[in-house]
């Protein structure tokens, strides 16, 4: 499966400049299909760059065929991929578990082996850590500070308690904050672990 960018690398760049931030939003039906949204944002570069006229930071980027390649993968639909001057979003529907796994690989965030599951009341998220940490040098490692990534799940089902982040006062939803910095440090995993009441 080919990566269409390395979105963390280009942020990574970016942040020198100024801090930005990872909006990931997934929906979910009660059987685990449901809808995706991917965020990058940039809103502030401008302001601390003192530019007069905004700079597109997305201009080079060719949707149609981001649209074409999360097509390809079995279980993806209603692809959209949407810009402005200082953010990108692509969003679309899958059909369960696996397949919104297999869309991941797409944008190559530098995670090993993601993987979503469900079994026994109990949602999962499970991955080996990030790649190539022991090649991370000190400046990137700083740039990774100003890095922050938002994670929104909501479920059909009522969370009886998750091992990460804040469920929401219905218990339908789970909010999460985290820094690239502390998640790219040697043996620090991303897993989550929910379990849903009866």
């Amino acid at each position: 499966m080919k990566k269409l960018i390395k979105p963390i690398i280009f942020i990574a760049i970016m942040a020198i400049l100024n801090s930005c931030v990872i909006t990931q939003e997934f929906d979910f039906e009660s059987d685990f299909s449901g809808n995706f949204a991917y965020t990058i944002e940039l809103a502030q570069m401008d302001a601390y760059m003192g530019n007069e006229d905004s700079t597109d930071y997305f201009a080079s980027l060719n949707k149609d065929s981001i649209i074409q390649a999360y097509s390809a993968v079995k279980g993806i639909s209603n692809v959209q991929v949407t810009t402005t001057t200082t953010s990108y979003t692509v969003r679309y529907s899958f059909k369960d578990l696996e397949s919104l796994s297999q869309s991941l690989k797409l944008e190559d965030r530098g995670i090993v082996d993601e993987q979503y599951k469900y079994k026994k009341r109990k949602f999962t998220y499970e991955n080996k850590g990030f790649e190539s940490q022991s090649a991370q040098n000190d400046s990137l490692m700083e740039m990774y500070e100003y890095i922050n990534i938002i994670s929104k799940y909501h479920f059909k089902q009522v969370i009886k308690e998750s091992n990460k982040g804040e469920v929401s006062a219905d218990g339908h939803g789970l909010y999460m904050e985290q820094n690239m910095k502390e998640l790219i440090k040697p043996n620090q995993l991303t897993n989550l672990e929910v379990l849903f009441k009866k």
